[in-house]
């Protein structure tokens, strides 16, 4: 049974820093995503994110 949403908690518990920043092991950030993140996390106008995910060599 798939657990994600257990290791992700015992992981946010485990945190010490300011921020967390959940990424999926089937996932790539690019440098404008990290970016826009930061810059949604600096404005203090924003309290979580999410993003779209783009593929276009995929059959579905």
């Amino acid at each position: 049974m798939n657990q994600i949403g257990r290791a992700r908690n015992t992981g946010a518990a485990a945190a010490t820093g300011d921020w967390l920043l959940f990424v999926d092991a089937d996932n790539l950030l690019n440098p404008g995503m990290v970016a826009d993140i930061l810059r949604m996390i600096e404005s203090g106008k924003y309290v979580g994110c999410g993003s779209v995910m783009h593929m276009p060599d995929l059959p579905w």
